[in-house]
């Protein structure tokens, strides 16, 4: 599920993208800057008017 988009700039890594599903409505979305492992992140799907459900659900990044 997850893809890591990298923009570069002059060689240099400008910003790190994951592909998310929301757990509750299965809506899909790119967050910005989840790259360090260990850390544990809120998530908020979008909210109703963007479309999303509004539930927050959390995110542990590991390393494969």
């Amino acid at each position: 599920m997850k893809e890591v988009y990298r923009i570069y700039e002059d060689t240099a890594t400008v910003n790190y993208t994951t592909k998310m599903e929301c757990p509750y409505c299965h809506r899909e979305w790119l967050e910005e800057d989840i790259y360090n492992y260990g850390k544990t992140y809120v998530i908020t799907c979008g909210g109703k008017h963007r479309g999303g459900c509004g539930e927050q659900f959390e995110l542990t990044t590991i390393q494969s």
